[in-house]
């Protein structure tokens, strides 16, 4: 779980009273989380783009889209960000990708959702380098913003 060995990284701050509380290992360099806590989170699957007005939670959110925006139409982009801000609670956090950041090159302006987090009211808090055991980069980054 590459997102479980991200966040044991002490660059996040987890000390190993955190980590123990929250993961489990599995390996001398693998950790998942652990059961209770998935337990006591709600996972569901949505489209981004069709289901952003069902939202309806007073309880904080993830919300992770990434690596799309730039097939998006970005002329979009402020009204999805916008929706967003209003839907989600309070704590809340949308998670895009490194390609939403850097965009697709050969599509104008596919780089530009990030800003639209940022003028809509969402704050970056995080970036995050997913690497395996040897230190190899095995996903994009991600981008951590937060509703505050």
């Amino acid at each position: 779980d590459p997102m479980a060995r991200a966040l044991k990284k002490p660059s996040l701050k987890f000390d190993n009273t955190e980590t123990e509380k929250y993961f489990r290992p599995v390996s001398l360099s693998e950790y998942r989380i652990k059961d209770d806590v998935l337990d006591s989170v709600n996972f569901s699957f949505s489209n981004i783009l069709t289901d952003l007005q069902k939202i309806d939670s007073d309880t904080p959110a993830l919300v992770m889209c990434r690596n799309m925006w730039p097939y998006i139409n970005s002329e979009k982009y402020n009204q999805f960000a916008k929706n967003l801000y209003e839907r989600l609670p309070k704590g809340s956090v949308v998670v895009i990708g490194g390609y939403d950041w850097e965009g697709e090159k050969c599509i104008k302006d596919s780089d530009k959702f990030p800003a639209a987090l940022q003028k809509n009211g969402f704050k970056q808090v995080k970036n995050f380098n997913v690497t395996d055991e040897y230190r190899n980069p095995v996903e994009n980054t991600s981008i951590v913003f937060e509703k505050c």
